[in-house]
């Protein structure tokens, strides 16, 4: 029965086994099917897995693609094989000097010899296809390329062009419009520092010198002007860097930029410029109609909002602040802590002190959550059931972090990792390194290396174990 209800859940009929050192390929009744050679094999997905073998044992894994039958589908050649979350039957091939984008449901090459793939979103991958340069190796022996510099462009999932690479930066589109550099040297920095101590953890990449600039989906250049840098448009207004200058910390360890008297101006989607900052503050995005400006004296203002105008605006100082509201309760934080208030009634129903704080998690369920000196939380689960009558659920004490996802109590300790229901039930106990859905199913697995996992079984939301 549980083998049944495994394989109509997850759709699937093979899956790898850790044997020893290495796997094979069983059954979902854990029947072995294959020779136990492999030294990994990732969770099937879409009709195939992630396989490694390691050639001697000083040398590195090197990756290929296998189906469910056993039958390789990539013969194990490359040094990484990394699958696209949006879209899972796409996977990036690294080879020593290039990356391909491959479609494994068509067993093609979408688009080849990528000096690497930066980044996906929804409908774009930002593709890099460096410099390359030919040379002769050493005594007349092939011919060599070096991708040596940087050169951005924009294709989607098939692998077609949509913007030629030829930048030295390129973000995704945001209502069409994309920020692009040229003309200037690529830095890779673990942290930015603005305005004597603020620090923007990394890591980034930020050029230096040349030009940033807007331009449209097609390539075309309908924005006239250039800046130092230049930020994203965010609900229609952009952050431009007109005046300042960077400086390199070199430190192999944390290396980091400074940004010296840095000028800021905010513009529309017509490059007009709606603002401009003092010499040396600290500027933000736009978000939720306003954006934050931290002047060199340490004092904060708000720039708002006004029809096509941006205005500035002290920030209020409230002693009271509502921090959420649903249906049920609202959530007030006072300067002796928080207070939780039923709006049915009107009245407090529940308070801590400001080292504690409330989320709500159901019409019925609070977590009261206490922060300790060590960084740890110790998470209460209280059920509400009249006026200001609780019932304590559970009780996860000395716990690292926890995510409330799907209806469900996702937890960790030690590095380990759990689930729980809303209302305290175990589901899953804290001992695993990884926990994900899979097709209805919380797949569960054993760290093995740097960013491997070993499938160890499955759960249902109900708590029961499968295979």
């Amino acid at each position: 029965m549980i083998p049944t209800e495994l394989q109509k859940y997850l759709k699937i009929s093979v899956i790898p086994i850790r044997v020893g050192n290495q796997f094979a390929l069983c059954d979902i009744n854990k029947k072995i099917l294959s020779i136990i050679q492999y030294d990994y094999i990732s969770p099937f997905q879409d009709g195939f897995a992630i396989f490694g073998i390691m050639q001697s044992e000083k040398s590195n894994l090197l990756y290929g693609l296998i189906s469910e039958s056993g039958a390789i589908i990539l013969a194990p050649q490359y040094l990484k094989i990394n699958r696209l979350k949006s879209i899972p039957s796409r996977v990036i091939l690294v080879n020593k000097l290039s990356s391909d984008l491959y479609d494994t449901s068509k067993n093609k090459i979408l688009f080849k010899g990528a000096k690497s793939f930066e980044g996906f979103n929804l409908n774009y991958i930002i593709v890099n296809k460096g410099s390359q340069h030919s040379f002769e190796g050493e005594a007349g022996g092939e011919i060599e390329i070096n991708y040596d510099g940087e050169n951005f462009g924009l294709i989607d999932f098939d692998g077609n062009i949509i913007l030629k690479p030829q930048f030295n930066l390129l973000d995704y589109p945001c209502n069409g419009i994309l920020r692009a550099n040229n003309y200037g040297s690529l830095y890779d920095c673990m942290d930015i520092k603005y305005a004597d101590d603020l620090i923007f953890r990394g890591p980034f990449k930020i050029p230096i010198g040349g030009y940033s600039y807007y331009i449209d989906i097609n390539g075309n250049f309908n924005f006239s002007k250039t800046y130092k840098f230049c930020w994203n448009f965010n609900e229609g207004i952009a952050r431009v860097l007109v005046d300042g200058e960077f400086e390199v910390i070199e430190d192999y360890k944390n290396p980091m930029l400074i940004l010296k008297n840095p000028i800021y101006s905010y513009i529309n989607e017509r490059e007009e410029i709606l603002y401009t900052t003092e010499k040396n503050c600290t500027a933000y995005d736009f978000k939720n109609g306003k954006a934050e400006i931290i002047s060199s004296d340490k004092k904060t203002k708000w720039l708002i909002k006004d029809g096509n105008q941006l205005i500035e605006q002290n920030p209020i100082i409230e002693t009271t602040k509502q921090k959420w509201e649903n249906d049920f309760f609202k959530c007030l934080y006072t300067p002796n802590g928080f207070q939780l208030i039923d709006l049915k009634l009107g009245k407090e129903v529940l308070s801590c002190n400001d080292c504690e704080n409330i989320v709500f998690a159901s019409k019925e369920l609070i977590y009261k959550i206490k922060k300790n000196k060590n960084g740890s939380i110790d998470l209460l689960l209280l059920k509400y059931k009249n006026q200001d009558y609780f019932i304590n659920l559970c009780s996860l004490n000395n716990i690292d972090s926890y995510e409330v996802k799907d209806n469900l109590l996702f937890v960790s300790k030690n590095e380990k990792k759990g689930v729980f229901l809303l209302d305290g039930s175990q589901i899953i106990p804290v001992e695993y390194d990884r926990i994900q859905f899979e097709s209805g199913m919380l797949g569960v697995y054993e760290k093995i290396g740097h960013y491997k996992y070993s499938l160890m079984g499955y759960y249902s939301i109900l708590g029961i174990k499968y295979f």
